[in-house]
């Protein structure tokens, strides 16, 4: 097999995982919201998995089809504006939020941008129309709507976009393999 055939039946496999995601997500989460009248909270942690898997897998792809990128945070906003087509600001906020906040605190914690005091929030929804990925707010406090099915189908659309690509990507497809080791040992310090 050659080495393209090789990368392409790997990323592949990935693309069968982000599906597999999506279904369960349809599982999950109107199970959940059909005991909101019992729980008003509404089960955060629920969608918090969610949100989290979603966006370590951007940061998986971004591993691959941006392997020159050291940054990992440029390395996911690459990925989310090249394949997503999500907006910039959008991206970096998501990442911030969504990948870094909520991974090492394993809450959501507002985001307050430093230079100017702006405060970023969050509101999942399960699906949105053009809403999505888009803030809303004032100048001073900005929420940024996620739709979770709509993440999980921008992510799939995005992988195949990705994918699609793969044999006219030279670097990435030579970069596959050691990205791969790489990802396969977590050396402890």
């Amino acid at each position: 097999m050659s080495m393209v055939a090789t990368v392409l039946d790997e990323a592949n496999h990935l693309l069968e995982e982000l599906e597999e995601f999506e279904r369960e997500l349809q599982v999950i989460l109107p199970y959940a919201e059909s005991r909101w009248p019992d729980y008003p909270r509404h089960f955060p942690y629920t969608s918090y998995g969610f949100v989290m898997v979603a966006f370590s897998k951007v940061d998986l792809y971004g591993q691959y089809w941006f392997p020159a990128e050291r940054s990992q945070h440029k390395r996911m906003q690459c990925f989310l504006r090249a394949y997503l087509d999500y907006p910039e600001k959008e991206s970096d906020i998501a990442i911030h939020l969504w990948r870094h906040n909520l991974i090492h605190t394993s809450e959501m914690r507002p985001l307050i941008d430093t230079g100017d005091g702006v405060q970023y929030r969050w509101l999942f929804h399960y699906r949105l129309g053009a809403e999505h990925m888009r803030f809303r707010g004032g100048a001073a406090d900005q929420i940024l709507n996620l739709g979770l099915f709509n993440l999980s189908e921008d992510l799939q659309s995005g992988l195949r976009k990705a994918i699609e690509k793969l044999p006219k990507l030279r670097e990435v497809v030579k970069n596959w393999p050691s990205v791969t080791a790489k990802l396969g040992k977590f050396p402890r310090k």
